[in-house]
C-alpha cells in the first residue's frame, strides 16, 4: 500500500483511551505561546529548542534550525522529518501534534513508526503567581512540607560533580527497576548543547545527595528531562520527588515561566501519569513520536485472541483452554510482541477472531506499535458483512489466511463440521477480502476426508481465485484432533494424490508454500522442494538462528526415523510427529540423497 502523510490526520487526528481526547483549555496555546524569537534564522546559540529530538511545529520560529524553512505540514517539511527520523536513530517527539490511523499507516509504509499512545504533562503558570505552592494541589503541598520538615534541602548546581551525583542516583534507579541505564552523556550533552538553559536541582539530606532533576529553562518554558531519587528507608518517607518538584517550580517562577513541561509518558504507564496528575500537571494528548523501525526477525508471533469458533474442524490444533482476552489484555499481548522485536509480525487467530467486535481496533493498535506484518487467521466468517473487510484493511491488516479445506459443499461441511451452505459463505468471504485490497492466502489442511480431491482442489482455486496464494498443511495430532482419529491418513495413502496436485500446481503456476513442521516432510516433496519452507530455512537459520515463529514449540513433539539417516535435509528437518510414527510406524520416512 502506498500512501501520503495526511497533515490533517497527523495534527488533528482522533485518539483512543486511555489518553484524553483533547488538551485542557488551559493548554490550548501550548506550545505556540512559548516566547521564542519569531525572526530566528536558526543560528541562535544555545537555544533549548535547537534539538531534533523535540519538535514543536507551532513555535513562532518554526524551528527552522531543524527542518528548514518549509511550513509545518508541507510536503517539504514531511520529507525533512522522515529524513531526520532515519538519521538520528532515536525517537523524535512532536508537541502539539495528534496522530490518526491514516497517518500511522502512511509512516509505517515508509519504514517509520508513528506512535500516538503517548501523553504529555504540562502545568500552565497563571500570570502573577509568586509562590510555587499556589500551583500544587493540597496533597502535593503537604508531601513537599514533609520533606522539608524531614531535613531535605535543595540547590541548583550544574558542575561535573553535581552531574555525577545525579547520575549515580539515576543508575541506582535503573538497577532497581531492571532497566538499562543511558550513559552519563545524556545529561552532559544537554548542558553542552544549551548551557544557558541547562539546570540541575539536587535534594540533600544531611549532606548526602538523595535526589535530582535535570531540566531546561528558557523563553518562559521549563522542561523536565530526568528525575530520580533514592528509595532507602531514610529517604523514601520524605518523598524527595515531590519536594524537588516544588523547588523546581520555585525556580520556574523566578525565571518567568509560563509553562512547565513534565515530559512525555506512554499512555499505558498509569503509575507515572497518576504521579504527575497528583502534582498538578495537566495531561496533553497532542504529542506523537516518529522513529525508524528496526529490522525485525523472520516469522510471525501468534496471538490467540479467543477460544470461541463457529466451525468444528476435527484437526484443529488450538487448545480448548485458549484465553478469551479482553480488549486491554489483547493489547497487552500485542505490546509484548512489539517489545520483543524478534518477529517480522503478528498473527491474530482464535478460535475465530472475526467474532470479536474489537478486531479492527486491535489491528490498529498493532500497527501503532510498529508491527508492519499483521496477518489474520480466520475461517472468513465476519468478512462477508458490508464494510467489514474494508475496516480491517483501513486499520492496517496486511494479509489474511482463510481456511478452505474442500472444493465442494459436502466435503467442506464434513471437514469443518458445519453446514454445506457455509461453503458459499466462505468463498464470498475470500472475494470480499481480496476486493478490499487485503493480501489473501488460502489455508488447506490435507486430511483423510479431502486428500483424494487435491488435484481438483488446485484446479478449482486456480479458476475461482486467479493468482491467489496457498499454504498447505498436513493434518497432525492435536488436542482436539484426538477425538477425530479417522481424519488422520497415512502419508503413503496421500502420496499419489499429493504428487498429482504438485504437478498441477507447477502446470498452472499456482503460488504455494508447504509448511515446515505442520506440512509434509522433505521426503514427500521430492522434485518439488522449491515449494517447501525447508527450502529457505537454511538461509533463515544462517541469519537469525532457529526459525522465528510459533511452530518451533512443536519440535519436541517430532522425531527422526531410522531411514532419515544421511538425508540432505536432516539439519533442518526434525522428522515427523511422534504420535503419527507411534500409530503408523516409521518406515515411510526415507532419506533424500
Amino acid at each position: 500500500m502506498t500512501a501520503t502523510v495526511p497533515t490533517k490526520n497527523l495534527f488533528r487526528g482522533t485518539r483512543r483511551e486511555p489518553v484524553p481526547d483533547a488538551a485542557p483549555g488551559a493548554l490550548a496555546d501550548f506550545p505556540m505561546a512559548v516566547s521564542v524569537p519569531a525572526d530566528c534564522d536558526g543560528e541562535r546559540p544555545g537555544c533549548a529548542w535547537n534539538t531534533p529530538h523535540l519538535l514543536a511545529p507551532s513555535l513562532a520560529c518554526g524551528q527552522r534550525c531543524q527542518l528548514g524553512a518549509e511550513p509545518a505540514g508541507s510536503a517539504g517539511w514531511y520529507k525533512a522529518l522522515v529524513a531526520r527520523a532515519r538519521e538520528i536513530g532515536t525517537p523524535i517527539y512532536l508537541l502539539g501534534s495528534r496522530g490518526g490511523q491514516a497517518a500511522r499507516l502512511a509512516f509505517v509504509d515508509r519504514g517509520l513508526l508513528l506512535r500516538d499512545d503517548l501523553v504529555g504533562a504540562v502545568m500552565p503558570v497563571p500570570a502573577g503567581t509568586t509562590d510555587p505552592e499556589e500551583l500544587l494541589p493540597k496533597g502535593a503541598r503537604r508531601d513537599a512540607r514533609i520533606g522539608e520538615r524531614g531535613g531535605l534541602s535543595a540547590r541548583i548546581d550544574t558542575s561535573d560533580a553535581a552531574i555525577e551525583a545525579c547520575y549515580a542516583i539515576y543508575r541506582d534507579t535503573c538497577e532497581r527497576l531492571s532497566l538499562r541505564p543511558l550513559p552519563i552523556s545524556f545529561i552532559t550533552h544537554e548542558r553542552d548543547r544549551a548551557p544557558d538553559a541547562f539546570r540541575l536541582i539536587l535534594a540533600e539530606l544531611d549532606g548526602r545527595v538523595v535526589a535530582g532533576k535535570v531540566y531546561l529553562s528558557q523563553d518562559g518554558w521549563v522542561r523536565i528531562i530526568e528525575g530520580s531519587s533514592l528509595r532507602d528507608d531514610a529517604v523514601a518517607p520524605l518523598m524527595p520527588d515531590v519536594f524537588l518538584t516544588r523547588e523546581l517550580l520555585r525556580d520556574a517562577l523566578a525565571s518567568g515561566a509560563r509553562f512547565v513541561d513534565y515530559g512525555i509518558t506512554e499512555g499505558v504507564n498509569v503509575g507515572l501519569r497518576n504521579f504527575k496528575r497528583r502534582m498538578g500537571f495537566l495531561e496533553d494528548p497532542r504529542v506523537v513520536s516518529v522513529e525508524e523501525l528496526p529490522d525485525l526477525g523472520i516469522g510471525r508471533q501468534d496471538v490467540s485472541l479467543l477460544e470461541a469458533c463457529n466451525f468444528g474442524c476435527g484437526f484443529c490444533y488450538r487448545e480448548p483452554w485458549a484465553p478469551n482476552f479482553s480488549t486491554a489484555e489483547a493489547k497487552a499481548e500485542i505490546d509484548a510482541v512489539a517489545r520483543q522485536r524478534e518477529h517480522s509480525g503478528i498473527a491474530l487467530s482464535g478460535g475465530e477472531p472475526t467474532l470479536r467486535e474489537d478486531l479492527p481496533e486491535l489491528i490498529a493498535h498493532a500497527r501503532s506499535r510498529g508491527i508492519r506484518d499483521i496477518q489474520l487467521h480466520s475461517n472468513g466468517w465476519g468478512l462477508v458483512e458490508p464494510g467489514y473487510a474494508e475496516s480491517l484493511e483501513a486499520a492496517g491488516l496486511s494479509s489474511a489466511m482463510i481456511s478452505l479445506h474442500a472444493y465442494t459443499p459436502e466435503v467442506f461441511a464434513r471437514v469443518t463440521s458445519t453446514k454445506p451452505e457455509y461453503f458459499d459463505r466462505t468463498l464470498f468471504a475470500i472475494d470480499r477480502a481480496r476486493e478490499a485490497g487485503i493480501r489473501t492466502i488460502l489455508s488447506h489442511v490435507v486430511n483423510a476426508y479431502n486428500y483424494k480431491d487435491l488435484p481438483e482442489w488446485v484446479r478449482f482455486i486456480h479458476q475461482r481465485f486467479p493468482g491467489i496464494e496457498v499454504f498447505f498443511f498436513f493434518v497432525y495430532p492435536s488436542v482436539k484432533g484426538l477425538s477425530a482419529p479417522d481424519m488422520y491418513p497415512r502419508l503413503s495413502e496421500v502420496e499419489p494424490y499429493w504428487y498429482d496436485a504438485l504437478r498441477v500446481v507447477d502446470e498452472l503456476g499456482v503460488r504455494i508454500t508447504v509448511d515446515n513442521l505442520a506440512g509434509f516432510p522433505p521426503c514427500f516433496m521430492r522434485g518439488f522442494e522449491h515449494h517447501s519452507r525447508y527450502w529457505f530455512t537454511r538461509d533463515i537459520a544462517s541469519r537469525i538462528g532457529d526459525e522465528c515463529d510459533d511452530h518451533t514449540i512443536k519440535v519436541p513433539e517430532m522425531r527422526h526415523a531410522p531411514g532419515c539417516a544421511g538425508c540432505r535435509w536432516e539439519d533442518v528437518c526434525p522428522g515427523f510427529w511422534i504420535d503419527y510414527l507411534d500409530r503408523f510406524g516409521d518406515g515411510e520416512l526415507q532419506a533424500v540423497p
